[in-house]
């Protein structure tokens, strides 16, 4: 079956042509950064037009729509089920069956509250607005009878909750192999959130 992603025409064209080397990408950087005061009007805005162009093409933004795009091609093999994901592209392409559940992380919830990152925008809903952590059912089924340790304790104190739902007659309780994986893509999540670079959740790799 054939497969379609979708994208704008500079997503295509970046697609096409690759990453710029990066002996390239400086020299064409340093000629448009050169004084202009000695040539006319045309040739600056000659040079004005080659800059935003450069931009347009090898800037970062380009390069960000190359990675993108082949992390959703790469992302085509991917099964929709829970599985661990431990690096910013994996979860950029995360299943569907997976969002959920990432989106559950407080950090990534708490910018997602903010408006400051994608949070699969084109197919994640968010069944529980405004509620984070232990107050979010879903953060509840990944978190259901795990140890953690009590950060208020002077010494190191254990502790496990149970919660108990009322679940869908489509839905089931996780195994715990399936709430590791879910818990060790929460870690890769929140690395990323203190990085503050790449946006986790936006499978076309936007800044957070």
């Amino acid at each position: 079956m054939a497969q379609f992603y979708t994208g704008d025409q500079d997503m295509v064209s970046a697609f096409a042509h690759g990453e710029t080397h990066p002996g390239t990408t400086r020299y064409i950087e340093d000629m448009i950064a050169q004084p202009t005061y000695a040539i006319g009007a045309a040739s600056q805005q000659l040079m004005q037009q080659t800059g935003e162009l450069y931009e347009r093409f090898m800037g970062s933004q380009a390069v960000r729509r190359i990675r993108a795009a082949g992390r959703q091609i790469a992302s085509h093999w991917q099964r929709n089920e829970i599985l661990p994901l431990e690096t910013t592209g994996s979860l950029q392409t995360a299943p569907v069956k997976m969002q959920r559940w990432l989106m559950a992380e407080p950090s990534i919830r708490s910018l997602y509250h903010k408006r400051q990152c994608d949070g699969y925008s084109d197919s994640y809903v968010d069944a529980a607005p405004g509620f984070i952590g232990a107050e979010h059912e879903d953060y509840q089924r990944v978190m259901n009878g795990i140890v953690v340790e009590n950060p208020n304790a002077s010494e190191h104190e254990w502790s496990t909750t149970e919660y108990l739902h009322d679940l869908p007659e489509d839905e089931r309780e996780f195994i715990f192999e399936e709430q590791f994986d879910i818990l060790r893509s929460w870690h890769t999540l929140a690395e990323a959130v203190m990085a503050k670079d790449d946006d986790p959740t936006s499978r076309w790799n936007a800044e957070l």
